[in-house]
């Protein structure tokens, strides 16, 4: 749950990174030559998305176990 919140505020933070950049680049604040603007990337919070490991039915279904284990009562 934590890393869908925490996805979802890169996400807001690389769309309003990208924003501000291009209104920078296309307003009065651009300078005179493209190569002295800064670069966008070294805005963004990460260039790629990381890739998750995906479980298998094995891994799930033993989570599972674990939780419908803990309500028998002994």
């Amino acid at each position: 749950m934590l890393d869908g919140e925490a996805d979802r505020l890169r996400l807001e933070h690389d769309r309003a990174a990208k924003f501000a950049w291009h209104t920078a680049f296309m307003s009065a604040y651009a300078p005179s030559k493209s190569k002295d603007f800064w670069r966008l990337k070294s805005l963004l919070w990460r260039d790629k998305p990381q890739k998750r490991k995906i479980d298998t039915w094995r891994d799930k279904f033993a989570a599972m176990s674990s939780w419908v284990s803990s309500f028998k009562k002994t």
